[in-house]
């Protein structure tokens, strides 16, 4: 029987080679940051948080419209590519929580969607939290 499982799957890809197949392929983007190139998704975001500079979230700090980066923005930052690199799941309350920074500060900081802009000048994904 294992014999025979093999063939019967080769010869089964051979019959669907005359069908037209589809396959669905996420196209990967890259952006220019500080010189270096980085792959990024549709949206914009991180796929390889190794990625990441200083430099570059100065960068994207800008295109999200905020001028310059402080010691509580690279402190917040840190605390979400920590969050990110151990597992743990981003939410705004996590950040409540954290001890590095207050809800509200939290806001000043990152106005609009604040927990999207944050991630993305810390170069991680968008968290599931986020729509």
């Amino acid at each position: 029987m294992d014999l025979l499982w093999p063939y019967y799957r080769i010869s089964r890809i051979k019959i669907k080679t005359d069908r037209i197949l589809t396959m669905n392929y996420k196209i990967m983007a890259q952006k220019n940051y500080a010189g270096i190139t980085v792959d990024v998704n549709e949206e914009g975001y991180f796929t390889d948080p190794s990625q990441w500079t200083k430099e570059i979230a100065v960068e994207i700090a800008k295109e999200e419209g905020i001028e310059t980066l402080t010691d509580q923005h690279f402190a917040i930052i840190e605390f979400l590519r920590n969050r990110h690199m151990n597992g743990e799941a981003l939410s705004i309350r996590s950040i409540n929580h954290s001890g590095v920074i207050d809800v509200k500060t939290f806001y000043q900081l990152f106005p609009g969607a604040p927990l999207k802009k944050a991630t993305k000048i810390a170069g991680i994904p968008k968290p599931a939290s986020c729509v």
